[in-house]
């Protein structure tokens, strides 16, 4: 993997952990704090990784843990699987024919977002900043919901 540090400009290269051979599904990517993490999925598990020390002082891919996605809770048909689309801000969004999920890699909670309309084999999800009138509007719009004689 061909790495860039946008601060010094300077190239790196690192392998990557040789299990991710088998695997045709994994995004490498960072978090806000500049960590490199790796996703992968294989049938309907999932496994993080993540770049750091260990604790003999080495810098490897450290795992940092493996999540089941639960397909009995919402079957799915044509012997679906799993993929890793992308990672952005420390969420991992991942995808079946039938389903979008996100992956917190802070709290590592799988949760589904919505069912999934369109089969395009590949997007990218499209994060946006809310307006700032939908943001932290807690004055006459709160008011006007909880009435007027609210306490």
């Amino acid at each position: 993997m061909l790495k860039l540090d946008t601060e010094t400009m300077e190239f790196s290269v690192w392998k990557l952990p040789p299990h991710l051979e088998q695997s045709n599904s994994y995004v490498v990517g960072e978090t806000m704090n500049g960590t490199l993490w790796i996703v992968y999925c294989s049938g309907w598990s999932i496994d993080v990784l993540r770049y750091g020390v260990d604790d003999g002082g080495e810098e490897r891919w450290i795992f940092v843990g493996m999540i089941e996605y639960d397909e009995g809770a919402n079957p799915l048909a044509n012997n679906d699987t799993l993929h890793v689309v992308t990672m952005k801000d420390g969420f991992v969004y991942l995808a079946t024919s039938e389903m979008i999920l996100s992956l917190c890699l802070e709290t590592m909670e799988l949760e589904k977002l919505f069912p999934r309309s369109f089969r395009a084999h590949h997007f990218q999800p499209y994060i946006m900043a809310w307006p700032p009138s939908l943001v932290g509007n807690y004055g006459s719009f709160a008011a006007m919901q909880d009435g007027p004689n609210a306490p």
